[in-house]
């Protein structure tokens, strides 16, 4: 769950539900809540458009700099599919109703889920820390991540650094 505080809207983005007698139904759904209006919008992605596998666990966070909604990594169980945590990373734009995936190809953090997500407008980027990280389980949980948007056309995606703080400067 996010706030897009551009067009005042509260975005619900994935989950699962269980359904009796097919256990849980993993979803990547897209609704958006008026506070105005009391009113619950589905967001329905373009046949054959590009989506972030179903997910929960997940972590999303608005990016007001950008105006987009920048979701990471999350636990998914697709029969076929990705099962487990993973660590991909998608940006939703509400005014053109598309994903856009952005896993870097080179440096990220590894899969995780349960893990916390946060925009600074002050420095204008995002940050990723922790969660549940079953490949390191001393230091995934205490990492801090940069998720480093792409300010060019997103054919290589965006990157992902061990964040730093500059000398004055503190993560809080």
């Amino acid at each position: 769950v996010t706030y897009d505080t551009d067009r005042s809207k509260i975005l619900f983005v994935g989950g699962y539900n269980y359904v009796s007698g097919m256990g849980n139904v993993y979803d990547g759904s897209v609704f958006e809540f008026d506070p105005v209006t009391a009113m619950y919008t589905k967001r329905d992605i373009p046949v054959g458009g590009d989506k972030p596998t179903a997910r929960n666990n997940h972590a999303v966070s608005y990016d007001s700099g950008r105006r987009v909604v920048v979701l990471t990594a999350g636990y998914s169980q697709v029969t076929g599919g990705t099962t487990g945590p993973i660590n991909d990373s998608w940006e939703w734009d509400s005014t053109a109703g598309k994903w856009s995936e952005t896993t870097p190809t080179t440096v990220k953090p590894l899969p995780r889920y349960q893990h916390l997500q946060v925009f600074d407008s002050v420095r204008a980027t995002t940050l990723i820390f922790g969660g549940t990280v079953s490949a390191d389980s001393t230091y995934g949980p205490q990492e801090i991540w940069q998720y480093i948007a792409s300010s060019a056309p997103r054919a290589n995606g965006s990157g992902c650094s061990a964040a730093t703080a500059a000398s004055g400067d503190e993560l809080v």
